[in-house]
């Protein structure tokens, strides 16, 4: 195994998810987005669903998760992957990818001394004591706030939003089931399409974490018999395995949303989100607009 997530070594997590995240997009043909190197890098390296989802020292996020998002971030600074369509990731032409864990700690070495070269480090270093601002990215930092801001509303509020959502993207009738109903079903709008009409049932989750297997079965069971199709949006991320059970073969298909594509939807429809595209693009956040859902 590349790395433990039980260490408290910050940096050998990172160097092993690094050459975890190389072999990965090897496997996946050279390019792939988060969740799938995400996914390809848990079946490689064998995590269970616990493992996946151990939580960071502060419970914000999981380990898993969150030292991914870091390792990737490591070999974009050395020039090893590139980003042109956000969230998806492919090797750089120009560089030839690192072929052995070695290689990897020799590169986030690298990036780490160019870093204190500019700017003086406080105590907010990368030591075993400290979780690290994994969201150094200025894409990410509006992410972070807006999703600790959706962790904060009251659970109806979240319902609601996830209401406004649906309607926003073109349902009609979307209602708020909420402690009425059982089953752990929050609601359910219909999507037309043509000529044809779709009930889709809705849970929403207001995650720190990441949503497992089992959560998955329990929502497709609540709605077996009763809808057509399945949506559960959380503003945590999903397990390989929920992934897994969400499309498996012989079963209804569950569509999932993590933290990352609820971003992007709030985003796109504008909703508490305002983006102004500058030099470069600036998003602001609207606190009010959820604390007034």
């Amino acid at each position: 195994m590349n790395f433990n997530l039980d260490s408290d070594s910050v940096p050998e997590l990172i160097h092993g998810m690094m050459f975890a995240t190389v072999l990965g997009l090897e496997d996946l043909g050279r390019s792939g987005s988060n969740a799938e190197i995400e996914d390809k890098v848990a079946e490689l390296e064998g995590l269970t669903e616990e493992e996946q989802q151990l939580p960071t020292a502060n419970g914000k996020d999981t380990k898993f998760h969150y030292y991914m998002a870091w390792a990737r971030t490591h070999l974009k600074k050395a020039g090893v992957i590139k980003s042109e369509v956000r969230a998806v990731w492919a090797f750089n032409s120009d560089a030839e990818p690192p072929k052995t864990k070695e290689e990897c700690i020799a590169l986030y070495q690298s990036n780490e001394l160019a870093r204190r070269k500019s700017s003086i480090e406080s105590s907010s270093g990368h030591d075993q004591n400290t979780v690290i601002d994994s969201q150094t990215d200025p894409d990410y930092a509006w992410r972070d706030e807006l999703l600790n801001t959706l962790k904060s509303i009251q659970p109806d509020a979240f319902e609601r939003l996830a209401q406004r959502i649906l309607r926003e993207s073109g349902f009609i009738r979307v209602k708020v089931l909420g402690k009425t109903n059982d089953g752990g079903i929050d609601g359910v709008g219909v999507l037309r399409i043509s000529l044809l009409s779709f009930h889709v049932y809705f849970q929403c989750k207001r995650y720190k974490g990441s949503v497992g297997s089992k959560e998955i079965r329990d929502f497709r069971g609540a709605i077996e018999g009763r809808g057509d199709q399945g949506l559960f949006i959380t503003t945590g991320t999903f397990t390989s395995e929920a992934q897994k059970e969400a499309t498996r073969d012989g079963a209804r298909t569950i569509e999932l949303i993590d933290g990352d594509a609820l971003c992007d939807l709030l985003e796109k429809l504008q909703l508490g989100v305002e983006t102004k595209e500058l030099i470069t693009k600036q998003v602001s956040i609207n606190a009010g607009f959820y604390e007034d859902l």
